[in-house]
Protein backbone atom coordinates (compact mmCIF):
# COMPACT_ATOMS: atom_id res chain seq x y z
CA UNK A 1 0.00 0.00 0.00
CA UNK A 2 1.80 3.36 -1.02
CA UNK A 3 1.19 6.03 1.00
CA UNK A 4 1.58 9.83 0.99
CA UNK A 5 2.23 10.75 4.72
CA UNK A 6 0.88 13.90 4.23
CA UNK A 7 -1.23 16.39 2.64
CA UNK A 8 -0.39 18.62 -0.57
CA UNK A 9 -0.31 22.01 1.09
CA UNK A 10 -2.93 23.57 -1.27
CA UNK A 11 -5.15 21.11 0.85
CA UNK A 12 -4.23 22.41 4.43
CA UNK A 13 -6.36 25.29 5.52
CA UNK A 14 -4.48 27.86 7.18
CA UNK A 15 -1.12 25.93 5.63
CA UNK A 16 1.21 28.98 6.58
CA UNK A 17 0.60 28.86 10.31
CA UNK A 18 3.78 27.77 12.40
CA UNK A 19 1.52 24.56 14.21
CA UNK A 20 0.87 23.16 11.29
CA UNK A 21 4.01 21.18 10.39
CA UNK A 22 3.84 19.58 14.12
CA UNK A 23 0.61 18.94 14.02
CA UNK A 24 1.23 16.64 11.08
CA UNK A 25 3.91 15.35 12.34
CA UNK A 26 2.02 13.86 15.18
CA UNK A 27 -1.10 13.22 13.75
CA UNK A 28 1.05 10.89 10.92
CA UNK A 29 2.59 9.21 13.78
CA UNK A 30 -0.71 8.73 15.68
CA UNK A 31 -1.83 7.29 12.13
CA UNK A 32 0.64 4.88 11.98
CA UNK A 33 0.24 3.80 15.53
CA UNK A 34 -3.66 3.38 15.10
CA UNK A 35 -2.78 1.64 11.17
CA UNK A 36 -0.04 -0.54 12.28
CA UNK A 37 -1.96 -3.54 14.32
CA UNK A 38 -4.35 -3.14 11.34
CA UNK A 39 -1.96 -4.11 8.24
CA UNK A 40 -0.24 -6.46 10.42
CA UNK A 41 -3.60 -8.75 10.80
CA UNK A 42 -4.31 -7.84 6.76
CA UNK A 43 -0.59 -9.03 6.01
CA UNK A 44 -0.47 -5.65 4.27
CA UNK A 45 2.43 -3.12 4.63
CA UNK A 46 2.27 0.52 4.02
CA UNK A 47 4.81 2.34 2.60
CA UNK A 48 5.86 6.08 2.60
CA UNK A 49 6.82 7.68 -0.41
CA UNK A 50 8.55 11.21 -0.41
CA UNK A 51 7.10 13.95 -1.68
CA UNK A 52 8.13 17.03 -4.29
CA UNK A 53 6.33 20.13 -1.78
CA UNK A 54 8.16 23.02 -1.57
CA UNK A 55 7.36 23.73 2.50
CA UNK A 56 8.23 23.49 5.63
CA UNK A 57 6.02 20.48 6.56
CA UNK A 58 7.92 17.07 7.86
CA UNK A 59 8.36 14.03 6.19
CA UNK A 60 9.25 15.14 2.88
CA UNK A 61 12.30 13.06 2.25
CA UNK A 62 14.31 9.63 2.88
CA UNK A 63 16.36 11.84 5.51
CA UNK A 64 12.76 12.46 7.53
CA UNK A 65 10.73 9.46 6.47
CA UNK A 66 13.58 6.74 7.87
CA UNK A 67 13.80 7.66 11.67
CA UNK A 68 9.92 7.41 11.40
CA UNK A 69 9.53 3.92 9.60
CA UNK A 70 12.52 2.49 11.95
CA UNK A 71 9.75 2.70 15.06
CA UNK A 72 7.93 0.41 13.05
CA UNK A 73 8.47 -3.52 11.87
CA UNK A 74 9.82 -3.97 8.74
CA UNK A 75 6.74 -6.19 7.34
CA UNK A 76 4.57 -3.14 8.33
CA UNK A 77 5.92 -0.26 7.27
CA UNK A 78 8.52 0.49 4.56
CA UNK A 79 9.69 2.90 2.57
CA UNK A 80 8.73 3.57 -1.30
CA UNK A 81 11.15 6.30 -3.45
CA UNK A 82 9.87 8.74 -6.21
CA UNK A 83 13.07 9.82 -7.61
CA UNK A 84 11.17 12.82 -9.71
CA UNK A 85 10.14 13.87 -6.14
CA UNK A 86 13.82 13.88 -5.31
CA UNK A 87 15.05 15.23 -8.70
CA UNK A 88 12.34 18.56 -8.53
CA UNK A 89 13.38 19.29 -4.99
CA UNK A 90 17.38 19.06 -6.62
CA UNK A 91 17.92 17.01 -3.80
CA UNK A 92 20.17 14.01 -4.06
CA UNK A 93 18.74 10.87 -5.38
CA UNK A 94 21.71 8.49 -4.26
CA UNK A 95 21.97 9.97 -1.08
CA UNK A 96 17.49 9.25 -0.37
CA UNK A 97 18.61 5.80 -1.95
CA UNK A 98 21.09 5.18 0.71
CA UNK A 99 18.97 6.87 3.54
CA UNK A 100 16.57 4.31 2.63
CA UNK A 101 18.16 1.51 2.53
CA UNK A 102 16.90 -1.71 3.75
CA UNK A 103 13.91 -0.01 4.64
CA UNK A 104 13.18 0.58 0.74
CA UNK A 105 10.15 -1.47 -0.90
CA UNK A 106 9.34 0.02 -3.67
CA UNK A 107 9.79 2.84 -6.27
CA UNK A 108 8.79 5.39 -8.80
CA UNK A 109 10.81 5.83 -11.65
CA UNK A 110 11.19 9.04 -14.15
CA UNK A 111 13.47 11.22 -14.83
CA UNK A 112 13.34 15.61 -14.51
CA UNK A 113 13.69 18.59 -16.66
CA UNK A 114 13.26 21.20 -14.41
CA UNK A 115 11.93 22.11 -10.56
CA UNK A 116 8.08 22.54 -11.83
CA UNK A 117 5.54 20.34 -10.88
CA UNK A 118 5.47 19.64 -14.85
CA UNK A 119 9.37 18.60 -15.33
CA UNK A 120 8.37 15.39 -13.98
CA UNK A 121 7.42 11.71 -15.32
CA UNK A 122 9.57 11.95 -18.09
CA UNK A 123 11.30 9.21 -19.35
CA UNK A 124 14.86 8.12 -17.28
CA UNK A 125 17.46 9.24 -19.28
CA UNK A 126 16.03 12.05 -21.06
CA UNK A 127 16.12 14.44 -17.89
CA UNK A 128 19.04 15.28 -15.66
CA UNK A 129 19.43 12.96 -13.26
CA UNK A 130 22.46 10.41 -13.33
CA UNK A 131 20.96 7.37 -13.71
CA UNK A 132 24.52 5.88 -13.88
CA UNK A 133 24.84 7.21 -10.07
CA UNK A 134 21.63 6.43 -9.10
CA UNK A 135 21.77 2.50 -9.98
CA UNK A 136 24.87 2.15 -8.46
CA UNK A 137 23.32 3.64 -5.37
CA UNK A 138 20.46 1.00 -5.42
CA UNK A 139 23.07 -1.59 -6.20
CA UNK A 140 24.80 -0.51 -3.16
CA UNK A 141 21.84 -1.00 -0.51
CA UNK A 142 21.28 -4.69 -2.31
CA UNK A 143 18.08 -3.10 -3.65
CA UNK A 144 15.88 -6.30 -5.17
CA UNK A 145 12.13 -4.90 -4.64
CA UNK A 146 10.17 -3.69 -7.96
CA UNK A 147 10.62 -0.86 -10.17
CA UNK A 148 7.71 0.92 -10.99
CA UNK A 149 8.14 3.53 -13.88
CA UNK A 150 6.02 6.94 -13.92
CA UNK A 151 6.45 7.59 -17.35
CA UNK A 152 3.71 10.57 -18.95
CA UNK A 153 5.40 12.88 -20.30
CA UNK A 154 6.05 12.87 -24.15
CA UNK A 155 9.28 13.77 -25.27
CA UNK A 156 7.99 14.88 -28.67
CA UNK A 157 4.36 16.62 -29.54
CA UNK A 158 3.80 13.08 -31.16
CA UNK A 159 5.20 10.51 -28.70
CA UNK A 160 2.12 8.04 -27.98
CA UNK A 161 1.52 6.27 -24.72
CA UNK A 162 2.95 3.22 -26.32
CA UNK A 163 6.35 5.00 -27.65
CA UNK A 164 6.94 5.89 -23.64
CA UNK A 165 6.51 2.53 -22.63
CA UNK A 166 8.63 1.62 -25.63
CA UNK A 167 11.41 3.56 -24.54
CA UNK A 168 11.34 3.28 -20.97
CA UNK A 169 11.44 -0.92 -21.56
CA UNK A 170 14.46 -0.25 -23.55
CA UNK A 171 15.87 1.90 -21.27
CA UNK A 172 15.00 -0.54 -18.08
CA UNK A 173 16.35 -3.42 -19.86
CA UNK A 174 19.88 -2.11 -20.45
CA UNK A 175 20.11 -1.82 -16.48
CA UNK A 176 22.15 -4.45 -14.49
CA UNK A 177 22.29 -3.98 -10.80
Amino acid sequence: LVVHPIPGPSFVPDGENPAVPGLIGDSVKRSLDDLVPVTQSAGIRINLENLPYRCNYPYLTMKELRPLVDNYPEESVGLIIDIGHVGILRNDPTEEITVAGNRLCGTHIHDVVGEKDDGDHRPPTLGWLDWDKILKAFADINYTGPWTFEVIKPVNEQDTPEDLAKFTREVASGWRI
